[in-house]
């Protein structure tokens, strides 16, 4: 579970779409299976498989701190 800071509910419209791109897009590179993301406003689930040798903390370190060079309409944001 990722939490948006101050669990402010910020995670409407296009910052969703651009949250679930992000997430699908670092896992595709990390080679993680997605199998379940849902979120509320202020918070994401997230249901993943991985390698063995990805500790679960690798892997939430990965999805909170990667900055992938993505396709520029994952990173819109919502004025």
């Amino acid at each position: 579970m990722f939490v948006t800071k101050f669990r402010h509910s910020v995670l409407v419209a296009k910052i969703n779409t651009a949250v679930y791109k992000r997430i699908h897009y670092i896992a595709n590179q990390r080679d993680f299976h997605v199998l379940e993301i849902n979120r509320e406003q202020d918070h994401v689930h997230i249901l993943l498989t991985a390698d063995t040798i990805t500790s679960p903390a690798e892997l939430a370190n990965v999805l909170k701190t990667k900055r992938p060079e993505v396709p520029e309409n994952c990173t819109e944001r919502q004025s």
